[in-house]
């Protein structure tokens, strides 16, 4: 399945507050209740607790189209949670979110009988970041964000806002030919638009490990300094071209 991030415009218009991670997970949330109906979603690292706490009050408001279920400590809590949601309708879309559990935890607890008849959703924090931010963050910053210690949701909005909102700008809305075609022949027009290294690494993948390979690693401190901003534009545009031809 397929899921694409909020763009910028789209959480802006939202004013529910989500981030471009957090808003790509409901997104793939809101996909699955509505194709699977019953979602047990086992959350061993405990990631999500306060973002699906945000989709229960949204839900209670008339926020959020779907039920939302969460297990805070007391399984007698949940099962008044539960209770009626069920009834009828086995494939109702219904959201139950078990932190601290797995495939073997659940089944010595009461939430059993909705788990063998449901679906189970999973998904790890980084796995998470690691979708939302590809081809938006060069793979080399991606990976050492997502194994840093201190990782956790609303961390991850943050830092995937700062770094598009740092290489994208109006770059984001042109196409790969476009931006070539300005490297090679109107730099100028490239000036004061981010860093555009950054984003043409991070919209094609391009390790950092291939500019040194091909001694096209025309930033600060690379092994090929360009003397005019000019040749360091037509430089990235020469290292399009290896890349493709590649």
């Amino acid at each position: 399945m397929s899921v694409s991030a909020p763009s910028v415009e789209s959480l802006a218009e939202s004013g529910d507050g989500a981030g471009f991670v957090s808003g790509r997970l409901e997104e793939e949330v809101r996909e699955e209740l509505r194709t699977r109906g019953v979602l047990v979603w086992l959350d061993k690292s405990d990631d999500y607790t306060d973002f699906v706490d945000g989709l229960r009050g949204r839900w209670l408001a008339g926020e959020f189209p779907y039920p939302v279920c969460a297990y805070r400590g007391s399984f007698l809590e949940l099962m008044l949670q539960l209770d009626g949601l069920v009834e009828g309708r086995s494939n109702r879309p219904l959201l139950i979110h078990m932190p601290g559990f797995n495939f073997d935890e659940i089944r010595a607890t009461p939430v059993l009988e909705h788990y063998e008849a449901g679906k189970v959703y999973r998904k790890s924090l980084s796995t998470l970041v690691t979708e939302a931010a590809a081809g938006k963050v060069p793979p080399e910053e991606i990976e050492a964000f997502v194994g840093s210690e201190s990782v956790d949701l609303e961390g991850a909005d943050r830092w995937l806002e700062e770094q598009i909102r740092n290489t994208q700008g109006i770059l984001e809305h042109l196409s790969l030919s476009s931006i070539w075609e300005r490297l090679r022949r109107q730099p100028e027009k490239l000036r004061d638009v981010g860093d555009v290294e950054a984003h043409l690494r991070a919209r094609l993948g391009i390790s950092a490990e291939w500019a040194v390979t091909t001694g096209l690693a025309a930033g600060p401190g690379g092994e090929f300094e360009c003397r005019e901003e000019v040749d360091y534009f037509r430089v990235l545009g020469d290292w399009m071209t290896t890349w493709a031809l590649a």
